[in-house]
């Protein structure tokens, strides 16, 4: 999915869409599996997923940028404790992140 443009022409848009199609399909079933574009996930990860990602590459655009680069130490503290439930199932992905 690299070579794909997730964004296109509206990237706020395409974020929002994103979002909402995320909570549209939590449906109080944490553990359905839905269709995810790097593998088969359950509703929880494809919840957990966009969380974990968008801390972790803020804090590399915050310091890239010289800004203030401090995350919150009880979602960082989460992520760490579930990264390996949270990418479980999504070929390659934990190998990729040296885990």
């Amino acid at each position: 999915m690299r070579d794909a443009d997730a964004l296109g022409a509206d990237p706020f848009a395409a974020f929002r869409a994103s979002t909402r199609a995320c909570a549209d399909a939590f449906d109080g079933a944490p553990g359905r599996l839905l269709d995810y574009p790097r593998g088969r996930v359950t509703v929880a990860q494809a919840l957990a997923i966009p969380t974990a990602e968008t801390v972790v590459h803020t804090s590399g655009l915050a310091r890239a940028l010289g800004g203030d680069e401090e995350l919150d130490h009880e979602l960082v503290r989460w992520i760490d404790g579930e990264f390996d439930a949270i990418y479980a199932g999504l070929d390659g992905v934990l190998h990729r992140m040296g885990r």
